[in-house]
């Protein structure tokens, strides 16, 4: 069966804006409230995907979320017309506001954790939405861009398969976990995790996610 990378990149929408709003992200603090040009972003991003695209990648392309999301202040208890709704935000709080119209969605590489068919138990390709609950702006993405990823990925159930963001992970925790993994020396398939804090405890997932490395203080040696 023939194989191949596939780049996938997000689109910059017309909504991209700079309102810092990632706590402790020390490009978000510094931009804040900094002129944003998204019509230059965007042609950017189509440039350099077109690069890759003639260098014989392949080469796809994920459009923006739509905003404002205006859904998401209805689900909050603003109500009334569009314009209504974003007066009413924005007096609320700006942060509020600014997560709204949040173009975040941009960076593809937080829409999902990819478990590579080599490392699960049934040998498919398993996409999982990323619910990124430590942050408003975006948490808002997870079930687009669950909606996506199952619209653009055509062979979902063959040798690929979509899974919504982890919701149920999340009740009782103070903290969003964050998953990892290792890969056992007596074995090539990896282990999936979820990390909290300064404890490890496996997850309930049924598939195992890609490995990668944790640091030395949290490493536990395999046991079989």
């Amino acid at each position: 069966m023939e194989v191949y990378e596939l780049n996938m990149d997000g689109l910059v929408g017309p909504s991209h804006h700079y309102a810092g709003l990632s706590a402790g992200n020390i490009a978000s603090t510094f931009n804040a409230f900094t002129t944003a040009n998204p019509a230059a972003a965007a042609h950017q991003g189509i440039a350099k995907m077109r690069l890759l695209h003639q260098m014989g990648l392949k080469q796809a392309l994920l459009p923006p979320h739509q905003r404002p999301n205006l859904h998401l202040l209805h689900q909050l208890g603003f109500y009334g017309s569009p314009a209504e709704l974003v007066k009413q935000a924005k007096k609320a709080d700006l942060n509020l506001l600014g997560a709204c119209y949040s173009a975040s969605s941009m960076w593809t590489a937080n829409a999902a954790t990819v478990s590579a068919s080599l490392d699960t138990q049934n040998h498919r390709v398993h996409f999982t939405a990323a619910n990124l609950v430590g942050n408003l702006h975006r948490h808002q993405e997870a079930d687009y861009s669950y909606q996506l990823l199952k619209k653009y990925l055509l062979m979902n159930g063959f040798f690929i398969i979509i899974h919504h963001c982890l919701k149920r992970l999340l009740q009782g925790m103070k903290e969003p976990p964050i998953i990892t993994g290792y890969v056992p020396l007596t074995t090539t398939q990896a282990s999936t995790f979820l990390y909290m804090g300064n404890e490890l405890c496996r997850s309930i997932i049924p598939f195992p996610a890609l490995a990668v490395s944790l640091p030395d203080k949290h490493w536990k040696p395999h046991k079989p």
